[in-house]
This record gives C-alpha cells, sequence and structure tokens, in this order.
C-alpha cells in the first residue's frame, strides 16, 4: 500500500470523506477518545464528521448534558470520551500519566501528602453536586493553604481527573465547569482486565485511524511502545481474522479487515477541508503523521499566527485561522503555496462549511502565500 491509498482509506475511516448519520456522542464513541484542547474548533471536528453537519449550540448542549464528556485522559491532553469509556480509560492509562506528571510535580513541589489533601479538598468542593468552575476550585486549595493558581493548580485539578474523581460539567456562561466524576460516569459492574482493556484500545484505535503502526498508537496513547505493541498482539490473537497487516514502504500498518477489503475512493478533487490544530488526522498518529503533508514540503518559516490546518486532497496546503463575531464568522486563510482556481474555490467551500457550523455567515480573507 502506498501514502496516497493509507490517507484516502485513513479520511474514510475518520468520517472526513464519509460523514456518517450519527449522533454526536456516537462519533466520539467511534473514536474512543477525540482531541479537545480547543472548546469550539474540537466541536467542529466532531460536527463536519456527521451528515448534517450540526451547529456549535448542539455539540455543547451534548456537552453541557453530559451525553460526551471533556477531561484528560491519555498522554494526558485534553479529550472528548463516552461516559461508559472514561472509567476503563482512566484505569488503564493512569498510572502511566502519574509517571509521566511525576519530574513536573516534584519541581512545583506537590507530591505526596499534599498531592492527596489537594484532590481530598477538591473533591469535597463537587460533592453536594455542585458544578464548580477552575476558579472555585482554586479558592477551595488556597483556603486549604494549597497550590490555588498557575501550575500547581492545572497539575491538583488533572491528577483529580485522572483519580476520576471529576469529570467536565456544563457550561456557566463562557466558561467550563467541573462536578464529581460518579455523577455523570456509570459505575462499572465488570472491571476490565489490562490485556482486555489494552486488546479494546488498539481495537477501536485501528479501527478509526487504520491503517496505523504501534508506534502510532504508543503516542497517541501515551502507553509505552512496549505496552502498545502488546495491545495489537492481543487484539490479534483475540480475533486473528479482524485486522490485517499491510506493509507500507517497508513499515508494518494495521488495519481492520472489514476495512480493507473495501473499495475506498477519493471524493471529487479538489477536496478541502479545514481541520482544527489537533485533529485527529493530524494527531492520531506520530510516525506516520507526515504522510499528509506533501512531497518536497518545508514547514513555513514566516510565524503564522492561524494555527489550523488547511488540507487539499487530504495533503496540508496551508493553514486558517477563525475570529467569530455577532454577525459573521471570518475565515482566514494563508496557503503554503500559490492554488489554483478550483482550489480556491474549493477551500472557499470548506469556509463555508464552518461558517453554516455556527450558524453565521462567512467573511473570508485570504493572505498572501509563505512560500
Amino acid at each position: 500500500m502506498d501514502r496516497r491509498e493509507v490517507l484516502t482509506r485513513r479520511l474514510h475511516s475518520q468520517l472526513v470523506w464519509a460523514p456518517a448519520a450519527l449522533e454526536p456522542a456516537a462519533v466520539v464513541g467511534h473514536f474512543l477518545a477525540m482531541q479537545a484542547q480547543e472548546y469550539v474548533p474540537s466541536q467542529w471536528a466532531i460536527s463536519q464528521r456527521i451528515q448534517g453537519a450540526p451547529t456549535a449550540a448542539t455539540l455543547a448542549a451534548e456537552i453541557d448534558a453530559g451525553r460526551v464528556l471533556r477531561t484528560h485522559v491519555l498522554r494526558p491532553t485534553w479529550h472528548y470520551v463516552l461516559p461508559t469509556d472514561v472509567r476503563w480509560l482512566l484505569e488503564l492509562t493512569g498510572p502511566r500519566v502519574h509517571q509521566v506528571n511525576g519530574a513536573q510535580l516534584r519541581l512545583i513541589g506537590l507530591t505526596g501528602a499534599e498531592l492527596a489533601r489537594a484532590v481530598e479538598v477538591i473533591a469535597g468542593c463537587v460533592s453536594t453536586g455542585q458544578h464548580r468552575v477552575r476558579a472555585e476550585l482554586g479558592a477551595a486549595l488556597g483556603e486549604a493553604g494549597l497550590p490555588s493558581s498557575g501550575q500547581g493548580l492545572t497539575y491538583a485539578v488533572m491528577t483529580a481527573e485522572i483519580e476520576r474523581v471529576i469529570i467536565s460539567g456544563a457550561s456557566r456562561g463562557k466558561q467550563r465547569t467541573y462536578v464529581a466524576f460518579d455523577d455523570r460516569v456509570p459505575p462499572a459492574h465488570t472491571p476490565l482486565d489490562r490485556p482486555t482493556a489494552l486488546a479494546d484500545l488498539a481495537w477501536r484505535y485501528l479501527a478509526a485511524r487504520g491503517p496505523a503502526t504501534a508506534r502510532d498508537l504508543a503516542l497517541w496513547s501515551g502507553l509505552t511502545l512496549t505496552d502498545a505493541r502488546s495491545a495489537v498482539r492481543l487484539a490479534v490473537e483475540r480475533a486473528p481474522d479482524d485486522l490485517v497487516e499491510v506493509d507500507v514502504e517497508g513499515v508494518v500498518h494495521w488495519m481492520p479487515r472489514a476495512s480493507f477489503e473495501q473499495v475506498r475512493v477519493p471524493p471529487q478533487t479538489p477536496r478541502a477541508d479545514l481541520l482544527q490544530a489537533y485533529d485527529e488526522y493530524v494527531m492520531g498518529y506520530t510516525e506516520t503523521r507526515g504522510y499528509f503533508t506533501p512531497p518536497g514540503y518545508r514547514a513555513p518559516t514566516v510565524p503564522t499566527r492561524l494555527p489550523h490546518h488547511v488540507v487539499v486532497d487530504g495533503l496540508l496546503r496551508g493553514s486558517w485561522g477563525h475570529s467569530i463575531g455577532a454577525r459573521s464568522v471570518t475565515v482566514t486563510v494563508l496557503p503554503f503555496a500559490e492554488m489554483g482556481t478550483r482550489e480556491r474555490a474549493a477551500v472557499e467551500q470548506a469556509a463555508g462549511r464552518y461558517a453554516d457550523f455556527h450558524a453565521l455567515p462567512l467573511q473570508l480573507r485570504w493572505e498572501a502565500p509563505v512560500g
């Protein structure tokens, strides 16, 4: 399999080129976990994978209602995850996160009994069903003589998330809140043993992102490469006919057999997609992330304030940013090289889809190519 086919198959399995007739929660479940660092752009990443592309208001309501949760999990970074998945994912990856965070916790002096007390204070803050904003958690920590701002607060809150004490609550205006974990996450009737959890992790990662490698899985999940390889092996052993090994330039990739046997073709070209900075098409891979850069690609030497990715026919062609006003959405596009008339028209169509997501008219701005 060559890189072009890999990208075509990924864009279908990731629902970018094949939006599904699914509810937002089902899309998140398909991916197991979806990057959610930036609140609004990350909701766009869900919407553009659904037929009819639900609006930002619809996505925000799903999160407020707890049908989709947003928390630190895996590497850890912010992710969207379902209530039915978050408990076992944290149980599987939490020890590794604590190990990774240990050095920074020691540097800021928040370890041992003090860290445990910080988690207890946060637990008490949400114990009566209250949805608390970050500043309120900080105030409670400050009253207890614990770090109440900066990295101290950040790591105390993250530890409480990893320890399954708090999870995302309903928004309060433009602020996000935290609520007690057990208020939004169902109990685990049968906890997953580690081999089963590893096999599930590998299968669902590959089902949504394949073809991909064990090293891609390792960096995406935050697990060690040894654990990632074990996860793939366990998934193959559990269902040996369900995963296919494919060779791409001498590197072993894995993908579901059912997907491998389907013919995948690109949509009518040129096809442009505006992907958020942390989209799974980009951040779902590490070893093979470079497949989506054009031949001879060099990163722009001119700094850009536009963080998101303009992708044309599956390849990185520029960056984009947005400004959301009361009466319109302004999308600014910075090509990395000159685009033809048809490519620019495809980008404009993609920008229009993003404006529709906000239920506002589009204002499109083009900046001079940097290359």
